[in-house]
């Protein structure tokens, strides 16, 4: 549950709001880290946003060709979001696929940062085009960190894949948020594209779109207060929300 997440420092409330504002808006998000960082618990908290009236398809099926094949049945139904436990191989490729058709997909991958995500997933068997990586609106890099008994878990960088420089063969990614090891605090890089997006789209103004950003962020930091672990409690809160423009 949020409240649980936020109290265990996984990220802070407005770098959860702005994942909440993107789902919200049918924007892709795939959680990558390494083994043990605690992607399947975000990947969860991360589907409570998803809007409720919206046409959904779950893919639980374990990786492998059931998996494949599920996400391919579950994308040939046209659902408005595709929710995956995780992805492997083939099984990513197929989810940048649907994004690129305009679903909203929320999943997660295992790699530790996003060089060895394009570096694996570009190299054979897969052999992913490096153009289809921009159709994923978000990645989220999620860390083990510290040693012994000192081990945490961390949302480390939120990632804006942003384009594709065809001159350089290079993808263009910005940083909205990143954490700060020193302080162990996370913090706003100051800029993002996808709320400047999200404002051109929605024809509002940026400060209308962080207006919205904030409100959600004390929803959450409200939720942290109260205590509110319920879980259906928790989503009647995040689904009573209404952004004020």
């Amino acid at each position: 549950m949020p409240a649980d997440f936020l109290r265990h420092k996984a990220t802070d409330p407005e770098t959860l709001a702005y994942l909440w504002l993107a789902l919200d808006n049918r924007r892709s998000v795939m959680v990558c880290g390494g083994s043990g960082s605690g992607k399947t618990t975000t990947l969860n908290l991360l589907s409570l946003f998803v809007p409720p009236d919206a046409r959904v398809e779950r893919v639980e099926a374990a990786a492998g060709q059931d998996r494949y094949e599920s996400m391919l049945a579950a994308i040939q139904r046209k659902p408005e979001y595709l929710l995956v436990r995780e992805v492997q191989g083939k099984e990513a490729q197929l989810a940048f696929q649907a994004m690129s058709e305009g679903l909203g997909v929320c999943t997660a991958i295992e790699f530790p940062d996003v060089g060895s995500m394009v570096h694996g997933l570009e190299a054979p068997p897969v052999n992913m085009p490096r153009t289809l990586f921009t159709d994923l609106d978000v990645l989220v890099l999620q860390n083990q960190v510290g040693a012994g008994d000192s081990r945490r878990r961390r949302i480390t960088n939120v990632v804006e894949m942003v384009g594709y420089e065809k001159d350089t063969n290079e993808l263009i990614t910005n940083t909205a948020y990143e954490w700060d090891e020193g302080t162990d605090t996370f913090r706003s890089t100051g800029h993002s594209y996808l709320l400047e997006k999200l404002a051109e789209t929605k024809k509002v103004t940026e400060v209308e779109i962080a207006k919205d950003l904030k409100g959600r962020a004390a929803v959450l930091a409200d939720m942290v207060r109260k205590n509110v672990t319920d879980p259906a409690e928790a989503v009647k809160i995040i689904r009573a929300y209404r952004p004020v423009h």
